[in-house]
């Protein structure tokens, strides 16, 4: 996800452990980055930021690791749909951050 992040970086808060968070626009629009760029999603998760620190909403956890498809281009599609529904259900709150987990095609892993 390395070249798709970077293009992201400047535009969300990055931990002191490497996790990206993104405004809920921002993660919108890495959502449809990583589905164009071929990558699946494995989760999400909605943080607050406040006074510089982050704390996790646990009820806004979403959880695609289970592939519900051997093909690869469905299993693309169909976890972008739901990560975009997820962010969809998401309150429109200017403290609400998102980090978001994917990975690329089995042949293009290092």
């Amino acid at each position: 996800m390395n070249h798709i992040e970077e293009k992201f970086k400047g535009r969300g808060h990055q931990s002191k452990g490497g996790e990206l968070y993104l405004t809920l626009a921002d993660a919108r629009e890495f959502v449809a980055a990583l589905r164009e760029a071929g990558y699946a999603i494995l989760g999400l998760e909605a943080v607050h930021r406040e006074a510089g620190k982050i704390f996790p909403l646990l009820d806004q956890i979403a959880d695609f690791s289970a592939p519900r498809t051997e093909d690869w281009h469905s299993r693309v599609e169909a976890s972008s749909r739901a990560a975009a529904g997820f962010l969809d259900q998401l309150p429109n709150d200017p403290r609400l951050m998102v980090t978001v987990v994917a990975i690329p095609r089995p042949e293009d892993r290092a």
